[in-house]
């Protein structure tokens, strides 16, 4: 996954960001609910913020089941940034990656798209970079 070099502290905190957000995907892709959860802090201030209006969690045990729930109603998903995204950037131990990532997902016959406009924030804690705060909203 591509990112912008400008900001970015190391090469090394790029490649561990990048790292975590193939985590997530691959997580989703592969309907894999500790896949995805790993990647999220524990931390009760965790918020994440999905596409539809009720989809606003906040803390990891508030996601435990919907994530396990969604992962396993989703299928064949295949995610996709936009060209040279996502952009990264850091200040500190804060980092954060933003883009449009694009969901396909259903049948060969029923496919689904789904642009997501998608902001993650991560916070490196004990040398390990985790998702803090996402937010995945759709255009009308």
């Amino acid at each position: 996954m591509p990112h912008k070099a400008e900001e970015l502290q190391s090469d090394s905190d790029a490649h561990q960001i990048l790292g975590v957000i193939n985590q997530f995907i691959t997580g989703w892709e592969n309907a894999n609910p500790k896949q995805v959860l790993s990647t999220l802090s524990k931390d009760k201030g965790l918020i994440l913020i999905g596409t539809d209006l009720d989809e606003y969690w906040q803390g990891y045990e508030s996601l435990v089941k919907p994530v396990t729930d969604m992962t396993e109603s989703i299928t064949d998903a295949q995610y996709e940034w936009g060209a040279g995204e996502p952009l990264l950037k850091f200040q500190g131990d804060i980092g954060w990656a933003v883009g449009k990532l694009t969901l396909e997902f259903g049948s060969q016959q029923d496919r689904t798209s789904l642009v997501m406009r998608t902001t993650l924030v991560f916070s490196r804690s004990d040398e390990a970079w985790k998702i803090v705060h996402g937010h995945f909203s759709i255009g009308q």
